[in-house]
């Protein structure tokens, strides 16, 4: 008994030390005005508890660099473009370090279509090559929110709505192929191919008095699985040759790129590239 009343004095006191004394309900009296600010400030409360909750899983974005340990990995390349010559004239081939066979890479499609674009193609295509410009020049500002778009960029040329009333004068190369993560060289030369099982050799002196044009237009070239905040350089570039007697060079240089969030985490590939336009004889 004297314990329960110990426990109750200590408690009435801590009772007299509030500063907020609780007024007696008959002399409360609810408003329109009281309950409208009961009301705002619920929603405001609540308002800042999914914001900071939200800011707490919000994935920030964070740069590290580690040194590519995994080589056994393979890499995959995804290349569409067209060049602007039949496809009886011209190969498509690649090779690395390794002189592994090139069959084992996989095969690229041939496919013979027309150079010049119809009116709904080059709609779509230039609007792929100003965009992808612009993010290749904003990419520094708008990063951040790329990466958290969860949103990858993917161009897909709409099928040639009206078929030209002539032969076909260009070559679409298109596919996948796997490389080995070593130095390679992908290149499309005048000729037809012979494989071997260490090498190749191009057929170019039966094609001796073939016009050549290496004009062409990417439309598609990356490496890897498609991520968000990745940005592919190459794609949507278009160069026009009025000379066949030239040589255009693109130097890649490929960075593994591990994109690590709250919720997911994806491997994929994305590279810089530098170009090199020489003419044929000088």
């Amino acid at each position: 008994m004297l314990r329960y009343r110990g426990v109750k004095q200590a408690l009435d006191a801590v009772s007299r030390l509030d500063a907020f004394p609780k007024v007696k309900e008959e002399f409360v009296q609810p408003t329109r005005v009281g309950g409208t600010l009961s009301l705002i400030s619920r929603l405001v409360i609540v308002f800042l508890i999914y914001h900071e909750v939200t800011y707490y899983l919000d994935s920030r974005l964070v740069f590290t660099f580690v040194p590519d340990t995994d080589l056994q990995l393979k890499l995959k390349v995804h290349i569409d473009l067209t060049v602007a010559m039949p496809c009886k004239s011209i190969g498509a081939d690649i090779l690395d370090s390794t002189n592994q066979n090139v069959f084992s890479f996989g095969i690229l499609q041939e496919e013979d279509t027309w150079f010049e674009l119809c009116p709904s193609q080059r709609v779509h295509f230039d609007y792929m090559q100003h965009h992808n410009s612009y993010l290749r020049n904003e990419y520094h500002s708008i990063a951040e929110i790329l990466y958290k778009s969860d949103h990858a960029v993917v161009y897909s040329m709409p099928e040639r709505v009206i078929i030209p009333e002539k032969p076909h004068d260009a070559c679409r190369i298109h596919g996948v192929l796997t490389l080995n993560k070593v130095a390679g060289n992908f290149h499309i030369t005048v000729g037809k191919t012979i494989h071997f099982s260490r090498g190749h050799i191009h057929l170019n002196s039966i094609f001796a008095n073939t016009q050549t044009n290496f004009s062409h237009r990417i439309n598609r070239f990356s490496f890897g699985d498609h991520t968000a905040g990745i940005i592919h350089p190459l794609e949507g570039d278009e160069k026009l040759f009025d000379n066949g007697q030239v040589m255009m060079q693109y130097f890649i240089e490929v960075v593994p790129t591990d994109v690590q969030k709250f919720y997911s985490h994806s491997k994929t590939y994305q590279y810089t590239v530098r170009e090199n336009l020489q003419l044929i004889g000088e």
